[in-house]
């Protein structure tokens, strides 16, 4: 199994209000009240709550997500995650119990 390094995370008890833009793989565990931007592979925690729209190539739902997803290759919606806004991707699924409220756009 290939490792992950993270570069990039916006901690449980952290709190953004505005865009985040990162070039590397980015977790998110606190909240963010804006747009994200990242190049590479997005993680949402559990705890993280996420009021905005996200832009990235890959991305992991565990935490919730209120905003329209963008994602140039795979968008993964793990049991404890949850979306509401419309998702964009070449790839999508999703485990049993996640929530999941919106259109779903598969892209080539």
């Amino acid at each position: 199994m290939k490792t992950t390094i993270v570069s990039n995370v916006i901690a449980q008890t952290s709190t953004v209000e505005g865009d985040v833009t990162a070039g590397g793989v980015l977790r998110i565990e606190g909240c963010i009240k804006g747009t994200v931007y990242c190049k590479n592979r997005v993680y949402v925690a559990q705890t993280a709550i996420i009021n905005g729209n996200i832009h990235c190539y890959q991305l992991v739902i565990g935490g919730r997500v209120y905003g329209n997803v963008y994602a140039g290759d795979s968008v993964k919606l793990l049991k404890s995650g949850f979306l509401q806004g419309d998702l964009f991707a070449a790839s999508f699924a999703t485990d049993e119990g996640a929530v999941f409220k919106g259109e779903c756009n598969i892209i080539k």
